[in-house]
């Protein structure tokens, strides 16, 4: 894989995620990406959340490049994310926050994923979202080890979703296998 501005890709991924989730809100979001970490070794995503309960979503990257794509927000936060993104319809059905959850995990690894695959100019295609329930530490080796067996190259970065004058804070972890690292 090629060299890339991986702070361009960002700031361009969030301006497309930024419009998508507006569509689905209804209303006006910002999605920034920042605090990009390159992270070379199989162990050095750990330390860069924090160990809590989060929803990840999940998906796995195909293509000329194989790996794989997690979001993670607070148990608690992901939740209040949910329900405003989905309205009234959402506050009372967990399956209803759920299904905006992962459509929103959709949206921001989907976008990164499309710009990044411009940048890189090799095909890289997201698969779908699944929701997965743990501690961020956990869910990272798990999703490491199913979608791309062992880690190479990976990217951490910190997404916030702002919504109505408040913001969620997530993780974005995407990674690629050893076979296939960039930097």
């Amino acid at each position: 894989m090629r060299e890339i501005d991986l702070k361009r890709v960002s700031a361009e991924a969030a301006r497309e995620a930024s419009s998508a989730l507006g569509k689905l809100a209804r209303q006006p979001v910002v999605v920034k990406m920042t605090t990009v970490h390159v992270i070379h070794g199989p162990k050095d995503h750990r330390s860069l959340a924090p160990d809590e309960a989060v929803v990840g979503v999940q998906m796995a990257v195909t293509g000329e490049v194989e790996g794989g794509a997690l979001l993670c927000f607070p148990k608690d936060d992901a939740r209040v994310l949910g329900r405003r993104l989905a309205g009234e319809t959402a506050a009372g059905s967990p399956a209803m926050a759920d299904s905006v959850l992962k459509e929103v995990g959709n949206i921001i690894c989907g976008r990164y994923l499309g710009v990044l695959s411009n940048a890189l100019k090799e095909k890289v295609l997201p698969g779908l979202p699944a929701l997965e329930r743990g501690r961020f530490d956990t869910l990272s080796e798990k999703t490491i080890a199913v979608l791309a067996r062992e880690l190479g190259t990976a990217w951490f970065l910190q997404v916030e979703v702002v919504l109505a004058d408040a913001a969620t804070i997530g993780d974005l972890l995407v990674f690629f296998r050893t076979d296939q690292a960039c930097a």
